[in-house]
């Protein structure tokens, strides 16, 4: 027979919206099948388990006193340091104190063995059943990529609904849940009218065209005046501290406030401008999570700790990008983006721009700007400003038509949440913020709205 497996935690309504979209499309696909539940739990016979653990120990305890040995620690070709890390950073208090953090990284480790040798209990039934096995997952990032990976290596299918493709299918052994989120797809070919009709919409109108922006970005900024005149300007855009950590891979920095606090140190001995703009979401409302308020904090604490150099300017309110970079002049501004989308719009209004080749555009075909992999490629560039060229146009454009213009991508109209948006009569970006807004009695027609997200999803191809 074949199944669909879920975990028995998802009980939430949207996740039961989600779940049986992917059943219904499951059975068109392979048929009927059985929807078996699943916790994650300790296979206590398996002595390979314990091996692990203890050598997991050991490591830890060799390894521990640089932090980065973490990220690249693996089980049979399966990474489990990083998302150990990453999920270990999920919280305020790492912020804190040395020992949590230590604490929180060997916890997450030992949890991460677990999580790889739950997914190997999964291939194996999958191996002995002659019928199909695809597992659905609410989010590959964190611990959860391990299992993602794992199923990607034994080619076992797995549904999940992520940025910035929206819900598929994956089923292909060269996928992992970082080189999906850098996967070229699906290489559409907008028009140069379309392309530059959405791309100025956006910039005008970002509360309409980014579903997760929630701020309030009435309040307009002044042209800018340079505290050292005839000084290079450097625009910085921050992101969330505590929120999707090294969720695209390690470049040398184990977490934004790492890298932020770099940036500015490298920076500050340049002679340079520096504007560091807070990011909308700081002050974000109605979200049901903690972050906001931990980014917030932590925002507060860098702000304390560089307010003193005249030559910095945070922006500390929600301001629209296009009004920040109104204020400046391309010619002499670089801006800088670890992985954020103010970095796009900054290169399509002709900025010259530096990200991390750890973001969703760090692969060739959509690498519109200067990129670095390691800290000593960053500083480098840092370094040399003056010799930043400006972004590359072709792939500019086919980053935007493929993760903004795609109407199956996260942006698109037959996002998942787009679509029960529409079913139900809630703005999207309440639906982002407050998930627990979705209920099935607001559904009109529940099996038609299901059949309409089924349609929505599709599969990754190489």
């Amino acid at each position: 027979m074949n199944k669909l497996l879920i975990n028995k935690r998802n009980i939430a309504p949207i996740q039961k919206v989600i779940i049986d979209a992917a059943s219904f499309h499951f059975e068109q696909q392979y048929g009927p099948h059985k929807v078996i539940e699943y916790t994650v739990n300790w296979k206590y016979k398996d002595l390979n388990l314990y091996f692990h653990i203890i050598k997991a120990v050991i490591f830890f305890i060799i390894k521990s006193r640089k932090l980065s040995n973490i990220i690249n620690y693996s089980i049979e070709g399966v990474n489990i340091g990083l998302p150990a890390f990453s999920t270990a950073m999920r919280t305020f208090k790492v912020y804190d104190s040395k020992i949590f953090l230590y604490y929180s990284v060997f916890k997450q480790l030992i949890s991460a063995v677990r999580m790889y040798f739950f997914s190997t209990k999964i291939i194996k039934e999958s191996q002995i059943n002659s019928e199909e096995l695809v597992v659905y997952i609410d989010d590959i990032a964190y611990l959860n990529s391990i299992l993602f990976d794992s199923l990607m290596k034994s080619e076992v299918g797995v549904y999940t609904n992520k940025y910035p493709h929206g819900y598929m299918l994956y089923k292909n052994k060269k996928h992992t849940q970082i080189s999906s989120a850098k996967y070229e797809y699906p290489k559409i070919n907008e028009s140069e009218e379309k392309y530059h009709d959405y791309m100025e919409k956006r910039l005008t109108n970002p509360l309409d065209f980014i579903p997760y922006l929630n701020a309030d970005i009435s309040v307009k900024i002044k042209k800018y005046k340079p505290k050292m005149a005839n000084a290079q300007t450097v625009l910085i855009y921050p992101h969330s501290f505590t929120d999707a950590q090294l969720v695209y891979g390690y470049d040398g920095f184990l977490n934004m406030y790492e890298w932020l606090e770099f940036t500015l140190d490298v920076l500050i001995d340049k002679n340079v401008n520096i504007i560091v703009k807070g990011h909308p979401n700081y002050w974000a409302k109605n979200y049901e999570s903690e972050v906001i308020e931990w980014d917030l904090k932590l925002w507060n604490r860098l702000q304390k700790k560089y307010n003193t150099n005249k030559y910095v300017e945070f922006i500390d309110f929600p301001v629209s990008n296009k009004d920040q970079l109104d204020s400046l002049d391309p010619k002499n501004t670089v801006v800088i983006s670890h992985h954020g989308n103010a970095a796009v719009e900054a290169a399509y209004l002709g900025f010259k721009s530096i990200s991390s080749s750890c973001s969703i555009w760090g692969n060739e075909y959509y690498s519109f700007c200067e990129t670095w992999s390691t800290r000593e490629e960053y500083k480098e560039i840092l370094c040399n400003l003056q010799s930043i060229e400006y972004p590359n146009a072709v792939k500019l454009k086919n980053f935007v038509s493929d993760r903004y213009m795609y109407k199956y991508a996260y942006h698109g109209k037959f996002m998942l949440l787009s679509i029960v948006s529409r079913e139900i009569g809630i703005p999207i970006k309440d639906l982002i913020t407050a998930p627990s807004l979705v209920t099935i009695d607001k559904f009109k027609d529940y099996e038609g709205s299901i059949k309409k997200i089924s349609s929505a999803i599709h599969e990754f191809s190489y």
